[in-house]
């Protein structure tokens, strides 16, 4: 699929916005697009235009408190120089690190939230399917 579109929050931020020379491609069926946005396409013909609005859930994912984690300042990298609102890496020694933002600092702990940092917004997607393959 390919798409023209512009995603945006309910401030009318835009978060996502495509170009006619770089498109918005996914494969059906290979979790490349968020689930009610691909099952909206899939009604689309190619030139149609449609609305789609996600519920945070839907989009990001819902906003979640316990993905707020207090580890020892010390393990972050650069640690005397961390502030709180940076974003940092845990685990960067494994296949999978995650990003989040420090949210506080204590003297010996970081307060980091891992969440998505649009996690719990809806999201409005103004789209229009340009071609199917």
């Amino acid at each position: 699929m390919k798409l023209d579109l512009v995603g945006r929050l309910g401030n009318g931020r835009v978060v996502l916005e495509t170009t006619p020379s770089k498109p918005f491609r996914f494969t059906i069926g290979r979790q490349e697009a968020f689930p009610r946005l691909e099952a909206e396409v899939r009604k689309l013909n190619p030139g149609e235009d449609a609305t789609v609005k996600l519920s945070g859930a839907e989009a990001f994912g819902a906003y979640d408190r316990a993905k707020i984690v207090e580890i020892e300042k010390s393990s972050l990298p650069g640690a005397e120089r961390v502030r709180v609102g940076d974003v940092v890496t845990l685990n960067a020694d494994i296949d999978m690190p995650v990003k989040g933002r420090v949210v506080a600092l204590s003297d010996t702990t970081a307060k980091v939230d891992t969440n998505h940092p649009l996690a719990g917004e809806a999201v409005t997607f103004d789209l229009k399917l340009l071609d199917v393959a």
